[in-house]
């Protein structure tokens, strides 16, 4: 078995952390969600307005597309730690943040809902 360089293990760790914050995102989205009878807020507007609703499976169509795009971004950063070494964790980094603003979207839409 082929031990991992450490600065490819922490750009991976990074973005994994992303990919798992947004996957728990959307775990509690649904859960919490998922008992509503009705459309689900999936959006709101200016002031306080609804500017989006949409269905239980519509929320989880979202979030596995946003979830396969950070599924992507750690793929990318595994392939750019091994040929450029800061791009990778360039990316890492975004792939974290992104993480964390999906998580946060989505707590969002617990909260409005």
């Amino acid at each position: 078995m082929r031990i991992l360089p450490q600065s490819l293990i922490l750009s991976l760790g990074a973005s994994m952390v992303g990919l798992l914050l947004a996957a728990w995102g959307l775990v509690l989205a649904v859960l919490d969600v998922g008992s509503a009878k009705s459309s689900v807020i999936l959006r709101l507007g200016d002031k306080m307005t609804v500017a989006a609703t949409g269905s239980y499976l519509e929320l989880s169509l979202f979030g596995g597309f946003l979830l396969s795009l950070l599924l992507i971004n750690v793929f990318l950063v595994y392939q750019l730690e091994k040929r450029d070494w800061l791009w990778g964790k360039v990316l890492a980094l975004v792939t974290l943040l992104m993480g964390a603003l999906i998580f946060w979207a989505f707590q969002g839409i617990v909260s409005v809902n």
